[in-house]
């Protein structure tokens, strides 16, 4: 095998795992520029051989990286692939890239994103040993266990979801923080303050606790402005004497959280819920997977609001938006628990 046959052979073997989208875009411009460049004075063919030669060396060894980079990426997107909303949060992220390194593990937050629903953070980690038994259970469930963010006003953003995903040298974690109080473009702080396994066997009856990794992982980082649109709304349907009203509407590409209020007849109702609800948007249909009651009568207190949030966005808030409650419970002053059917049927049209 000649040296140019043994240099290809290498290349392909450091190709074998596709580099990723942005180390081909790097190598693209590169080798256009070295294309462009206009040709001077010809060198010996000698030291063109070993130019060449350490150009597809330092290729390898650049692909090789790039395949290891493409492996922890192609972790995030195999683990975020059923969410679209968390999809279309990592396609828009800020890249980051910055690593902390604390009790043997190092933390890479790799990419941060931020709408006016949500902030949205993707976290590499390196160092941890393969998981031991705990109580005679194999722990097999990678979770960070305290995470924390606060916006470029200082306040503390409510952690509202998180998926974490384990291979063997490789973990990754993304967690989605919540606020009440619109935030703006500045700086941010996530920090991270324990990391360890967990499982859910049917095994455990409870959830069993694996080894726990206490330290202390800091990012600030800057983000841009919040994406989306924000709509005040006064749309309401009655049926019978109870009354739903959406009042906010907020549409962002990764979430669409609408606000919506009940009473029965002029009073505030303190709790209530309901099995499931539609959205329409067009001819996009969407499911809320999550329900927060606001916390606006007194603090701890549930008021007669809840925030429906889904799983997927919209770039375009433009059209009309149409929210349909099929039945729902909620609970007198007294305490006694009450089943209505509907439907109820809000909408709003946005220009």
């Amino acid at each position: 095998m000649t040296d140019y046959q043994d240099i290809e052979a290498r290349l392909r073997q450091a190709v074998a795992i596709g580099p990723s989208d942005d180390g081909l875009l790097w190598l693209d411009q590169r080798v256009a520029r070295l294309l462009a460049a206009p040709r001077r004075a010809r060198l010996s063919d000698a030291w063109q051989a070993r130019t060449f030669g350490r150009l597809l060396l330092l290729l390898a060894a650049f692909l090789l990286l790039a395949s290891a980079a493409a492996a922890a990426m192609g972790l995030f997107e195999r683990t975020i692939a059923p969410i679209p909303g968390w999809t279309a949060a990592w396609d828009q992220a800020e890249v980051v890239g910055a690593s902390q390194t604390d009790a043997g593990l190092t933390l890479t937050l790799e990419r941060a994103y931020v709408d006016l629903n949500q902030v949205m953070v993707f976290v590499g980690i390196k160092g941890l040993e393969a998981p031991r038994p705990s109580d005679g259970v194999v722990v097999d469930q990678l979770v960070v266990r305290e995470a924390s963010m606060r916006d470029p006003a200082g306040r503390r953003l409510d952690e509202s979801l998180g998926i974490d995903a384990a291979e063997p040298d490789l973990a990754v974690s993304i967690r989605a923080f919540r606020f009440d109080a619109p935030t703006t473009a500045g700086s941010y702080e996530l920090t991270v303050t324990s990391v360890g396994y967990d499982t859910q066997t049917p095994d455990c009856g409870t959830r069993c606790l694996g080894d726990v990794i206490q330290g202390v992982w800091r990012f600030n980082f800057q983000l841009p402005g919040p994406k989306g649109t924000v709509i005040a709304a006064d749309a309401a349907d009655t049926v019978g004497d109870a009354t739903l009203r959406l009042t906010v509407l907020r549409v962002t590409p990764t979430m669409v959280s609408a606000r919506i209020a009940m009473f029965v007849g002029d009073r505030p109702v303190a709790y209530w819920h309901f099995p499931d609800a539609t959205m329409r948007h067009g001819d996009t249909s969407y499911r809320f997977w999550e329900v927060r009651h606001v916390l606006d009568v007194a603090p701890f207190e549930e008021g007669p609001e809840l925030d429906l949030l889904t799983n997927a966005g919209a770039d375009d808030a433009a059209g009309t938006w149409e929210i349909e409650i099929d039945e729902l419970d909620y609970s007198t002053g007294q305490g006694e628990a009450v089943h209505l059917a509907g439907p109820w049927k809000l909408s709003v049209t946005v220009p």
